[in-house]
């Protein structure tokens, strides 16, 4: 699986070359399943876009539209090396949304594939995170600063959705920067139903 092609046109707005080294090996550990399942286990509050297979991927490159969208306005005062992190913050924040692993089924009796069975694990931020955190050699390639910056923005792009509500808990960090406020609600954005995406209208230049 090519996954990098996946997230070419991404990737091309990251100007810092050490920063995009960085996403490129983050983005091939991801689990193969994000690549093919849907945005939402449910199908209740996503577009149809990030609907059936594929859309998690979808889901993921309509957030970075949004933040490029979002960073044209003068209120967002960020370095360029803090727009390549928003860019690689966003296309990680959901890289473990059903885990490290994602269970298979078989699919109908009439067909001989199968499917994968796509489960949003409250955690999932904390879990992307830890992926990437695990990889110390890639991390080196980030200042303690930036690693910060990222992990900290992939951790409360839940916003006020912070919770695990089987168990009543407060799991995940609410947004408190300017950086992570933007990230949350790019995936916020993406994530409503009454937004869809002219994908095919997008200039992935900055």
């Amino acid at each position: 699986m090519d996954k990098i092609g996946f997230f070419k046109n991404e990737l091309g707005l990251i100007k810092n070359e050490r920063i995009k080294q960085f996403a490129i090996t983050a983005i091939n550990d991801i689990p193969d399943y994000f690549f093919i399942v849907p945005a939402s286990s449910s199908g209740k509050n996503h577009p149809q876009y990030a609907l059936l297979e594929g859309g998690l991927v979808r889901h993921t490159k309509a957030a970075v539209i949004f933040s490029q969208e979002l960073l044209k306005l003068d209120k967002y005062k960020f370095t360029d090396d803090e727009k390549d992190l928003i860019v690689v913050a966003l296309i990680l924040h959901d890289s473990r949304k059903s885990g490290e692993f994602c269970e298979k089924q078989v699919m109908a009796s009439d067909s001989k594939g199968e499917a994968y069975i796509s489960k949003t694990l409250p955690e999932h931020p904390l879990l992307a995170v830890k992926a990437i955190l695990s990889n110390t050699k890639n991390c080196s390639l980030l200042s303690k600063d930036e690693l910060t910056k990222l992990t900290s923005g992939i951790a409360s792009h839940m916003g006020q959705w912070n919770k695990d509500f089987s168990k009543g808990l407060e799991i995940l960090p609410v947004p408190k920067t300017c950086m992570q406020e933007l990230i949350h609600l790019c995936d916020y954005l993406a994530s409503r139903k009454t937004i869809e995406v002219n994908f095919s209208a997008f200039e992935y230049t900055r």
